[in-house]
C-alpha cells in the first residue's frame, strides 16, 4: 500500500511486540522461580516473592494491553484514510480487513478479555494475580492466574464474564500468549497485503498465497 502502515510495522508493532516479551519474561522467570526447591522449602519466601511477582507481572500485563490499544487505534486511523484513496483496491482494503479481523481475531474469547482488561486498569483499578496450584497436561505447580472475585466487579462485556464466571481462575499467561499469537499472524496478513498493493507493490508477490508468504517471509523469523 505503498508504505501506508510502515510506520505501524515499524514503529507501533516494535513497541507492542517488546512488550510482550517483557510480560513472558517475567511471568517465565518468576514462575520458574516460585516452583524451584528454594522456594518450596520455605512458605514465607514463597509467599513474598508470590506477592512481588504478582505486582511485577500485573505492570506487564498492563503495559501488554496499552501497546494493543496503541496499535490497534494506529492502525484503524490509516485503514480509515484508505477508504477516500484515488486507488480503487486501496479503497476495498477497508472492507477486507474488516472481514480478516472479523474471522481471526475481534470477537475472539482474548481480544475481548485484553480490551475490557484494558479498560478495567485505566478506570477502576490494575488487578494483580495469585498464585495458584494447578494441576493440568503440563504437570503440576505453582502459577500466576487472576482470582475471579479480584476481577468481577466490572463492566465486562457479556463474553468476558461467561469466561470468567466459567473458569476457577484466569490464566493470564496462556491468555496473552494466545492473543499474541493471533495479533502476530494478522499483522502478518496486513504486512502481506501492504507489499502486495499500491504503486510500490512487489511483482514477485503476484499470485502468492499469505500461506505460502508467511511460511518463508523473513518477518515471520524476526518477530
Amino acid at each position: 500500500m505503498g508504505l501506508k502502515f510502515g510506520g505501524v510495522l515499524i514503529g507501533s508493532w516494535y513497541v507492542y511486540h517488546i512488550n510482550y516479551l517483557e510480560f513472558k519474561r517475567s511471568i517465565d522467570q518468576y514462575t520458574t522461580a516460585v516452583n524451584s526447591q528454594e522456594y518450596l522449602e520455605n512458605q514465607d519466601k514463597q509467599i513474598t516473592l508470590g506477592l512481588r511477582g504478582g505486582i511485577e507481572i500485573a505492570r506487564r500485563t498492563h503495559n501488554y494491553a496499552a501497546g494493543w490499544k496503541s496499535l490497534v487505534d494506529h492502525t484503524r486511523a490509516i485503514v480509515n484514510r484508505l477508504e477516500e484513496h484515488s486507488s480503487d483496491d486501496l479503497r476495498r482494503f477497508p472492507a477486507e480487513y474488516a472481514e480478516r479481523l472479523k474471522d481471526s481475531l475481534r470477537d475472539t474469547v482474548e481480544n475481548d478479555f485484553i480490551n475490557d482488561l484494558r479498560r478495567m486498569a485505566q478506570h477502576k483499578s490494575l488487578p494483580v494475580p495469585r498464585l495458584y496450584f494447578i494441576f493440568d497436561q503440563d504437570g503440576a505447580g505453582w502459577h500466576f492466574n487472576f482470582h475471579p472475585d479480584d476481577i468481577r466487579d466490572f463492566d465486562w462485556r457479556a463474553s468476558t464474564r461467561r469466561f470468567i464466571e466459567a473458569n476457577s481462575s484466569i490464566p493470564i499467561g496462556k491468555l496473552i500468549g494466545n492473543h499474541y499469537a493471533k495479533m502476530k499472524e494478522f499483522y502478518q496478513w496486513i504486512d502481506f497485503r501492504d507489499r502486495q498493493l499500491g504503486p510500490y507493490a512487489n511483482a514477485n508477490l503476484d499470485g502468492v498465497s499469505f500461506d505460502e508468504w508467511k511460511s518463508s517471509d523473513s518477518w515471520n523469523r524476526a518477530v
